[in-house]
């Protein structure tokens, strides 16, 4: 089990109608998201846990807040056309 499942199971839900209308229910609720993600994964051979999917959700939205620093602090802003940094 590993953080490594975690971005194999959302490869697998990319592509998967019926995987995306399960973690869209999941995103409206506030407790227990992590554990029933980890039941959803399980059922199409994903097996993580639950401390597996919070790491990958934080080493994600840490990439994610790097990526817009670096666009604000001179990097590239692509959006709309708007401008883009030498």
């Amino acid at each position: 089990m590993s953080v490594e499942n975690v971005n194999v199971f959302f490869e697998k839900v990319s592509g998967n109608e019926e995987l995306q209308m399960k973690l869209k229910a999941l995103a409206e609720r506030e407790k227990g998201i992590y554990a029933d993600l980890v039941k959803i994964a399980s059922e199409v051979g994903c097996n993580f846990t639950a401390q597996d999917a919070r790491k990958a959700h934080v080493k994600t939205v840490r990439e994610l807040s790097k990526e817009k620093l670096d666009q604000v602090t001179g990097g590239e802003f692509i959006n709309s056309g708007a401008w883009t940094g030498t």
